[in-house]
């Protein structure tokens, strides 16, 4: 193929650090011509300013807290929705708006992240034309008039409002037109150059919120009454799976949610209110130990709303990966060959990374690192050894070819959740080298598999041979990053996987192998589960399954490594499906996976909440 690596360079000051955004802020430059990006390119830059909490170990997770821009930081520009002010990064937002919700003994707050946020379906009414949800933040929705909100993006709606916009969309015949009610509120816009969620007859935040909101009740008013909060991302960013933008997107729903939250609490301070959150998002690559930014905000703010009362409990599911041969270990410089399977006609890029074992402190450069083999050759191409962290090298064509990066190489450090700070406290710039515990990691991009036009550059799809290198005997993690479509959106991405000689889907009878065997090669099934959150706060929720005498049987997708709760993911061997709520009232809809596991375990764990305290015991 006449490939080769260039130098390696550094990563500029004002270009983000994430590898992820580092290389998605490239595409877009190159792929555009010269042409403006325009709000594109400041998206990507905002992201330097955002990120340098995920490779600062002199940023604590209090700084995290008070400085990040959460009030400017716009990804959701990437869905062209209006925003409520500029992206001037010293703006001071307006004050956020109290929720308008009365608690009283007895009562509990469950907060969902993910798609739709349907707050018309019928499962949210209650009798009197009462809504059970207290707020909803709709992130890819136009703004309202010319109201001011705190809110850098989209739409928010009280109860109250809730009540209001159900009103006006009432027929003749009394029921709610939703789907009227839907484009009203910009939740709905097919003239939109963006998949439209809201407009599928099924939702898998419909799905969620379903299971998590439980049976309604006969009172508005009565006592132990569960206030639902809901946040939906964007359309876009649920369609995006390769962990650029979702991070971003739920630390700042995570946010608005902690914010709020707080402020009502601090209103009754007698109450011991039970607070549970669900996220059924899901990432196979990251550290899987609650060092990364959103583990880290996510661990801070949960201590915050437990300082004096009982916990406040975030679940999210353990993944359908244990099948997606999305995890490996072995040690470096192994002869034991390892391949990562690009598959043909992937219109998106597609990310491996390499995790090496956690180091007391940060050494003065780089010690992982990787050859490659392209499918078809024989010679393994080794990247250069840079001097510094932050650097990346690019795999290219020979200059008769496009010229182009087919692969590109990041190294990385990230700090452990407790690395010391170092360097000043006022403001001012940290030492360049701060000491503490932290992991290596390096990140392989691969370009598409699909060209998307003549002279674009793409990477040849088959087997490539990985070979990590390392200055350390201890093994190495290495993780696919998930790269498919999620059901109800445009195909996008294929998904890519790893590959070795000892690996075995199936059994010679052809059953499923569900766990790994006493002596596995380097593929496995053990430690696949979800990376998007994986703080010791966390609850990560397996699936299990029905079998035909009524036993529980592990899901055969649900991935292992850890379990701190389960639920059912599916039903009988006869019919494996689950049955929730489809989008619009009145429809029903079969579902399968650890995401609507999630909500179930939440669900318990309110009622485990009411059965300990009787005095305050919900109607859950």
């Amino acid at each position: 193929m006449g490939l080769s690596w260039s130098g390696p360079e550094r990563i500029g000051a004002d270009e983000p650090s994430y590898p992820y955004s580092h290389w998605w802020r490239h595409k877009e430059r190159r792929d555009r011509r010269g042409v403006d990006a325009g709000l594109q390119a400041d998206v990507f830059d905002i992201f330097s300013r955002m990120e340098k909490f995920r490779t600062d170990p002199a940023q604590s997770t209090a700084d995290i807290v008070a400085t990040f821009p959460f009030n400017t930081a716009v990804p959701a520009l990437l869905d062209s929705v209006a925003l409520n002010r500029t992206l001037d990064p010293d703006a001071v937002a307006p004050t956020a708006k109290p929720l308008q919700i009365q608690l009283a003994p007895g009562d509990a707050i469950m907060a969902v992240i993910d798609d739709g946020a349907f707050f018309a379906h019928e499962r949210f009414r209650m009798e009197g034309g009462q809504t059970r949800l207290g707020w909803v933040w709709m992130m890819g929705a136009p703004v309202a008039g010319e109201s001011e909100s705190e809110l850098v993006c989209g739409r928010e709606l009280q109860a109250c409002e809730i009540v209001e916009l159900l009103d006006a969309h009432r027929t003749g015949a009394g029921t709610i037109d939703e789907d009227s009610l839907y484009r009203a509120v910009g939740l709905i816009d097919m003239a939109a150059d963006q998949p439209q969620s809201a407009a599928q007859r099924m939702s898998h935040g419909m799905a969620v919120a379903d299971l998590l909101a439980g049976p309604r009740g006969p009172d508005p008013a009565a006592l132990g009454r569960t206030h639902l909060l809901w946040v939906s991302l964007p359309p876009r960013v649920t369609h995006d799976t390769s962990g650029t933008f979702i991070p971003m997107f739920a630390l700042l729903a995570f946010h608005a949610l902690f914010k709020r939250i707080k402020a009502l609490l601090a209103k009754h301070p007698g109450l011991d209110v039970p607070v549970i959150f669900n996220m059924s998002y899901g990432l196979t690559a990251g550290p899987k130990d609650g060092t990364g930014l959103l583990g880290r905000y996510i661990e801070a703010k949960l201590g915050e709303l437990t300082e004096g009362r009982r916990p406040a409990q975030l679940f999210v599911p353990a993944g359908n990966t244990r099948l997606s041969q999305s995890r490996a270990r072995m040690a470096a410089n192994s002869a034991e060959p390892l391949y990562w399977h690009l598959p043909p006609d992937d219109p998106t890029p597609s990310f491996l990374e390499i995790w090496g074992p956690v180091l007391p402190a940060r050494p003065k450069r780089p010690g992982l690192g990787v050859a490659v083999t392209p499918p078809g050759a024989t010679e393994a191409l080794a990247a250069p050894a840079p001097e510094h962290f932050d650097s990346f090298a690019d795999l290219r064509e020979p200059q008769g070819g496009t010229g182009e990066a087919v692969m590109r190489c990041y190294w990385r450090w990230v700090p452990g959740p407790e690395a010391p700070r170092d360097g000043p406290t006022d403001g001012m710039q940290p030492d360049p080298v701060p000491m503490g515990p932290g992991r290596e990691c390096l990140v392989l991009a691969a370009e598409r598999t699909r060209p998307d036009g003549p002279g674009r550059g793409f990477v040849r799809p088959g087997r490539w041979r990985i070979l990590p290198q390392a200055r350390t005997n201890d093994p190495l993690d290495i993780y696919v990053q998930r790269d498919d479509s999620l059901p109800g959106y445009p195909r996008r991405g294929r998904q890519s996987w790893l590959e070795d000689h000892h690996y075995r889907r199936r059994d010679p009878s052809g059953r499923i192998v569900l766990d790994d065997p006493d002596r596995p090669g380097p593929v496995r099934r053990e430690g696949s589960f979800n990376a998007i959150a994986a703080g010791e706060s966390v609850s990560m929720v397996a699936g299990w399954r029905a079998a035909a005498d009524g036993a529980r049987l592990p899901a055969a997708f649900s991935a292992p490594g850890r379990e701190d709760a389960a639920a059912l993911a599916e039903g009988t061997p006869a019919w494996p499906w689950l049955t929730v709520a489809g989008a619009r009232s009145g429809s029903r809809v079969q579902v399968r996976g650890t995401s609507f596991a999630a909500p179930q375990a939440a669900r318990a764990a309110l009622r485990d909440a009411a059965e300990a305290s009787p005095d305050t015991a919900s109607n859950v």
